[in-house]
């Protein structure tokens, strides 16, 4: 169960960092939408993921720390 969710608080960390790092080429990706609509792309891309690779249905929580950090991301790039 530890490595369970360790491996799962690893997956937030490093979907947090490469949104950071990635935030230039996603605000160019703003005109279409709002930081809501990335934040929400994102979450569920990781929902998506976490299903598919981990066969593993991520917690609530899990996926507000990912859109959280996605709108954050998003808000600091400039968006909208």
């Amino acid at each position: 169960m530890k490595k369970r969710i360790f491996s799962l608080m690893a997956v937030v960390m490093f979907m947090s960092s490469s949104l950071m790092v990635n935030a230039n080429t996603q605000n160019e990706d703003l005109d279409s939408g709002t930081c809501f609509d990335v934040a929400a792309s994102a979450e569920q891309n990781f929902m998506n993921d976490m299903a598919n690779r981990l066969q593993i249905i991520p917690s609530d929580m899990a996926a507000y720390n990912v859109f959280a950090a996605a709108y954050d991301a998003c808000n600091e790039a400039g968006g909208q």
